[in-house]
């Protein structure tokens, strides 16, 4: 994988990052070199590398690192990419081969691999987080808010969510729907009460929709998001965010940007057809991957731009419950974690 990689790269990948021409298999990766070279319009020493409404932290430093080598950053997310495979594998105790494949069944995961970019972090980032809820070691803890922030800064208050949740001083919600329904309650009102603060965030979905010829659903329900009605219209943003690119598969053909109208298309495509594997399968039960894929869905649907991508996490947690749904033993596996997980949580209760 890495040799063909390297082979790609040489022959098309760089030349496409750096002229924005050819085939855009990337999403962000030429302007993050841009940014890293001073050659962008964004002017870091005023808005910073992290702000409301942006973050390069995470791509910006490894840029910087690695000396803004494409080389050198396709060999980088390769090697997060077989450590995250091999280490949640061990953790859930599945196939790697099983969850490797899996995983490149979506064209994103593909396209992460090639440049820089923060899907590969988030990986990182699971693993990280996945693995301090089944051992609580704080150890952990520096690399899950590390690596939160390099993805978005809005990753760091989702693992504080995860982690309140599975702590000692959680002494109000016992049951992960009381969790759940708190946390889109909370998400409704909290919006509706920083209108300043997220000011930048909603002019950027208001210059996105001037652009935007689709048949104006997803601005309606930002409406109804606006007066205060999130906790109504979620599961038709999650609905349209997971699953709503992948009824644009007849317009691949005449694409005019290869990343968006391709990539994740199919990946929105992926993503439908795993999930219904898993509800065939009967494997979107009680569990933590599935909670911990719930609450990822309501605080990142709370944003009110149109990106399925930031929705790529929920494809690794699903492809995880995928690999684990053929094991004869895989719901008293699940069962163990929460047994696990449920007695640290309740020890000071």
């Amino acid at each position: 994988m890495l040799m063909t990689t390297l082979v790609f790269l040489k022959v098309h990948g760089i030349q496409s990052i750096e002229s924005q021409d050819g085939i855009q298999f990337y999403a962000d990766s030429s302007t993050y070199h841009e940014i890293a070279n001073g050659e962008h319009s964004v002017d870091l020493d005023e808005t910073g590398l992290v702000s409301v409404a942006g973050n390069f932290f995470g791509p910006i430093a490894i840029l910087n690192i690695l000396n803004n080598n494409y080389y050198f950053v396709a060999t980088l997310n390769i090697l997060i990419f077989y450590f995250s495979i091999t280490q949640i594998s061990k953790l859930y105790k599945i196939s790697p081969l099983k969850l490797l494949t899996v995983l490149l069944l979506n064209p994103i995961t593909i396209s992460s691999l090639l440049s820089i970019n923060k899907e590969i972090i988030s990986l990182l980032f699971l693993f990280s987080l996945l693995k301090y809820i089944n051992c609580k070691k704080l150890s952990l803890l520096p690399m899950v808010f590390i690596t939160a922030l390099m993805v978005r800064w809005q990753l760091v208050i989702f693992a504080i969510i995860i982690i309140f949740y599975y702590s000692n001083i959680n002494v109000l919600f016992k049951k992960p729907w009381q969790y759940g329904l708190a946390l889109l309650l909370t998400c409704s009102v909290a919006y509706t009460l920083t209108g300043n603060t997220l000011a930048a965030v909603r002019l950027n979905f208001e210059l996105s929709a001037e652009n935007h010829d689709g048949s104006g659903i997803w601005i309606s329900l930002i409406e109804l998001q606006n007066q205060g009605y999130y906790f109504l219209v979620f599961p038709l943003k999650a609905a349209q965010l997971l699953f709503g690119l992948s009824f644009n598969v007849s317009t691949i053909s005449s694409s005019n940007n290869f990343y968006n109208d391709v990539i994740q298309v199919l990946g929105s495509l992926s993503t439908l057809t795993l999930f219904i594997f898993l509800l065939i399968n009967k494997t979107l039960k009680k569990n933590s991957l599935t909670f911990i894929s719930i609450l990822y869905l309501i605080f990142f649907c709370l944003s009110p731009i149109y990106t399925p991508r930031y929705l790529y996490p929920i494809y690794i947690i699903w492809s995880i419950l995928a690999c684990a749904s053929h094991k004869k033993n895989h719901k008293e596996h699940f069962r163990k974690h929460e047994r696990r997980n449920n007695i640290a949580a309740d020890t000071v209760r």
